[in-house]
């Protein structure tokens, strides 16, 4: 009992069950906004005196089968591969066994429950059956296109927010195994006074320091702070051999340098100045990095 139950239940969680559901009611409906008036084919059963019941239940399943046939067969295999002969008569193929299932199932119907429609021309019924199988392939095209957009948009989004989220996971561990790098030196973090708050900034993620009169504005990868105090005081608290000063307004964390060139040092997209009385000892620090660095950055 506790098996059948579990395979129902796996049944009804299939979402092709429910899109066919849906789609017989919606060829049912389809079928009673044609069966208005006595003119088409199905319009005779809509009289107050004969019965729509079974004429919405057989030609609810003969179109929603034509539906799905083309929207889920033909136009996936032929259409979207670009086979538009191979198409073409799969259209006409599905078009024609409508039409014929359909008149044939309006006719049987006549025959044992309707005697009194007897008097209705089979060639009146596939007439006006043809009006309908063809808007049924149209609307089961759009429908399928329609279908694959929106699945493609969905898509898309779901897979940006997943690399989003991916980039977010990986810079917060990158800055974690910086911290947990740094534990127990206490050179490896830079404390400062930023207004009433005292902060702690692992010192691997100074990109650089930029001067700004009595205060300093410090740079990392993820935001700046504005702290307290002097451009000597902080290269004094920074590890000699990671910073160094450059400008009398800037100090840069050596490791972050992407590029050299001239009097200009580049940290990816950001370009600080290399002051003239700076140079010397800046390049002492470079050189010494080099030597025991196998992937450094270029200087041109």
């Amino acid at each position: 009992m506790l098996t059948q139950h579990r395979t129902l239940s796996r049944i009804l969680r299939q979402p092709w069950l429910w899109e066919c559901l849906v789609w017989f009611v919606i060829s049912a409906g389809w079928i009673w906004l044609f069966s208005q008036g006595d003119e088409n084919g199905v319009g005779y059963f809509h009289r107050p005196e004969q019965s729509l019941t079974i004429p919405l239940i057989v030609g609810g399943i003969i179109n929603a089968t034509l539906f799905i046939a083309n929207a889920f067969y033909a136009v996936p295999k032929f259409l979207e591969t670009g086979r538009w002969r191979q198409y073409a008569l799969c259209f006409i193929t599905l078009f024609i066994a409508n039409v014929v299932s359909q008149t044939g199932a309006q006719q049987l119907i006549i025959l044992f429950w309707e005697p009194s429609l007897k008097t209705i021309m089979t060639t009146s019924l596939l007439i006006e059956n043809t009006y309908l199988a063809f808007s049924i392939l149209i609307l089961s095209s759009l429908y399928k296109f329609t279908r694959d957009w929106v699945r493609h948009q969905y898509e898309r989004r779901t897979y940006q927010d997943e690399t989003e989220s991916l980039r977010q996971a990986l810079q917060q561990t990158r800055h974690e195994m910086h911290v947990l790098s740094s534990a127990g030196n206490p050179s490896s973090f830079l404390q400062i006074n930023s207004g009433n708050e005292k902060l702690q900034i692992p010192t691997s993620t100074i990109l650089y320091i930029k001067s700004a009169g009595n205060y300093a504005d410090i740079f990392t990868p993820n935001q700046s702070y504005l702290a307290y105090g002097a451009m000597k005081d902080f290269i004094e608290k920074l590890p000699q051999k990671r910073f160094s000063r450059i400008h009398r307004s800037y100090i840069v964390g050596m490791e972050h340098i992407h590029m050299i060139k001239g009097s200009a040092i580049y940290l990816n997209d950001v370009k600080l100045p290399l002051g003239a009385s700076y140079k010397k000892s800046f390049f002492q620090k470079w050189n010494e990095r080099s030597q025991t660095e196998v992937d450094k950055p270029k200087s041109i």
